[in-house]
């Protein structure tokens, strides 16, 4: 029962506001909210000056009647100036101007500022700011109602014989009614406002639960591109280790074959059979190696496209970052067969082990390299022979931390963009070619995942370098 009273004034709201509020207003939340805003208060305000104008009958003084039912005529007429697309400020202004008069006559004809009118007057330029949400408008109100105080002043004005000042409500009456009505009108108007504002947090939050849903999936498909990627040069490193495998492996067959035919013959010679036996043992450590190799490889790409659980575990940071240097490499060049590059590695000999989410790293290391790349290339298109593409990955040690830097020399990153770089889709890359979260996730995988930092050295046409420290175990 209570939620159909609920939908049905809901309902009743919701045409009231579509009669009174041009469609333009719709397309924007802030917009629809504050004129909501102003809606409701100049239809509350027509409804309870109109309303209190009847207190003017009721103590026998018309000329308040008449004022009071006036100004609710211009509380309505702000609301019909706002559906006519007439400016927000304008209708508020309106309204101010016209409840400034009201004002003033009011302190004059029921007794100077001993009356209730005179302390309402206050409300007019905190009205002005909240139907305007601008501080300039609102702090000129509040300048007008200032003036309205000084020169209501009831010794000035008999002084100087401005008006005739009326005495005060003897009774109390009046000005008990006049102050009720006001408080009322106050505390309807802050509950408009907040009943606006928590409609539109909420609102926020059901955009801010859309944006984080599609920015998740943006996500998942920024892994699965950089796999897509990865794939291309993932088969072309594992050809190798399964060549080797694949010559080792004939070569044991030929070398069983021998031993076999040795093993027939009457005088049996022990020596070559144990040089045989050393070859084969040899060869299945060597396939027993580069079978590892290549199940590395397999592994890698399996934890990659993988949703990270988070678990951390020691990881050589010099295998990780060459391993996907290599993948990156032919990667690239299995995307597209006129790219040609050169790369170096400076690892640490001595770069300790450290905690951390393998595939998580992986990912970052692969962004970055494949950016490398990217820069480079894109360089030397423009460039032609006279350029030589390089990429350099190195690795070192301190008493603290261990250090990862990724350098090309290739087209940098502009000072202008440059405190960009970490923002979620901004990228510089065309239109298809980049989500623009990659570096965004880098930074937050490093920073806040693995407490480490990641810092940029760039000048603009010559080189780039990203250097991630992390903390050491």
């Amino acid at each position: 029962m209570e939620a159909t009273w609920k939908t049905n004034l809901n309902h009743k709201l919701d045409q009231m506001f579509r009669f009174f509020i041009p469609k333009e207003y719709y397309s924007e939340p802030e917009s629809l909210r504050q004129a909501k805003i102003s809606i409701s208060f100049y239809l509350f305000n027509f409804l309870s000056f109109t309303l209190f104008s009847v207190n003017g009958i009721f103590f026998n003084f018309l000329p308040h009647f008449y004022s009071t039912f006036l100004i609710g005529i211009v509380c309505l007429s702000a609301a019909f100036l706002f559906r006519a697309r007439v400016s927000p400020n304008v209708c508020a202004n309106f309204f101010g101007v016209n409840v400034s008069i009201y004002m003033f006559y009011m302190i004059h004809s029921s007794g100077g500022m001993q009356t209730s009118a005179a302390i309402s007057t206050i409300l007019t330029p905190i009205y002005i700011l909240l139907l305007t949400n601008n501080l300039r408008i609102g702090f000129f109100w509040f300048l007008v109602t200032l003036a309205i105080y000084i020169f209501s002043n009831k010794y000035y004005l008999e002084i100087v014989k401005f008006i005739e000042v009326s005495p005060p409500d003897p009774t109390g009456v009046y000005y008990f009614s006049t102050i009720m009505g006001f408080f009322v009108n106050l505390f309807v108007f802050a509950v408009i406002f907040e009943y606006e504002k928590n409609r539109a947090i909420l609102a926020l939050k059901g955009i801010n639960k859309d944006l984080k849903n599609t920015q998740e999936q943006l996500v998942q498909k920024e892994k699965l591109a950089s796999l897509g990627e990865l794939t291309a040069g993932i088969a072309h490193e594992i050809q190798n280790p399964l060549n080797f495998v694949n010559n080792f492996s004939e070569l044991s067959i030929e070398l069983a074959d021998e031993l076999k035919e040795e093993f027939e013959k009457e005088n049996i010679d022990k020596e070559l059979i144990k040089e045989l036996a050393a070859d084969l043992v040899q060869n299945q450590e060597k396939i027993n190696f580069h079978g590892k190799r290549a199940s590395n490889i397999v592994k890698g790409m399996l934890d990659h496209s993988r949703v990270s659980t988070g678990e951390k575990k020691l990881i050589n940071l010099n295998e990780l970052t060459e391993e996907y240097l290599r993948l990156s490499f032919h990667g690239m060049r299995a995307k597209d067969k006129t790219f040609n590059a050169d790369f170096k590695t400076h690892l640490d000999p001595d770069l300790p082990e450290i905690y951390g989410v393998p595939q998580d790293l992986g990912r970052v290391f692969l962004n970055l390299i494949n950016n490398a790349f990217y820069s480079v290339f894109e360089k030397s298109k423009k460039l032609g022979t006279n350029y030589k593409p390089m990429v350099e990955l190195s690795t070192q040690k301190t008493k603290k931390e261990v250090i990862i830097s990724i350098k090309d020399n290739g087209e940098g990153i502009p000072d202008s963009i440059r405190n960009k770089i970490f923002q979620p889709f901004f990228t510089t890359k065309p239109t298809g070619e980049g989500t623009g979260l990659g570096l965004s996730l880098s930074y937050d995988i490093i920073t806040k995942m693995h407490g480490g930092n990641m810092e940029i050295d760039t000048v603009d046409g010559e080189y780039c370098k990203f250097i991630i420290r992390l903390p050491s175990n």
